[in-house]
């Protein structure tokens, strides 16, 4: 099963870096994996409407073939894999679709998808990292 998603993460520079740059870096990658004869420094908010939509649609595609066991370390690992090197690219493509979705529009766009359940834990730990700002 070919996964663009997973190419790009084995060529990453970074992976556990969250910085916009290493952001960007993948929303790059993204374009020349689903658009090829696009510029090589193109991100996905440079194409048009109609472009971007093909572009967030073949990677909710790779996203949903993604399961739990390419994510998983090894078997007997108790390591969580929403902290592992690829729990955290995930996190980067799903921080990705958040820019260009709706919120509820993402939860929608990713039922049932292991990055949906992603975006519930990180939605959780924002809410809780930031409940004693509301008190």
């Amino acid at each position: 099963v070919s996964n663009f998603l997973q190419e790009i993460y084995q060529t990453q520079r970074s992976t556990d870096c969250m910085c916009g740059l290493c952001q960007g870096e993948i929303d790059n990658k993204i374009v020349q994996k689903t658009m090829p004869d696009s510029d090589d420094k193109k991100f996905i908010g440079d194409l048009k409407r109609k472009e971007q939509k093909v572009v967030l649609n073949k990677t909710i595609e790779n996203l949903r073939k993604i399961n739990k066991s390419w994510l998983c370390v090894s078997p007997d690992s108790d390591q969580d894999v929403f902290f592992s090197s690829k729990g955290i690219f995930i996190r980067k493509v799903v921080m990705m679709l958040d820019y260009y979705y709706e919120r509820s529009e993402l939860h929608q766009v990713l039922q049932k998808c292991l990055a949906r359940a992603y975006l519930i834990r990180m939605e959780n730990h924002y809410q809780r990292a930031n409940a004693h700002f509301r008190s």
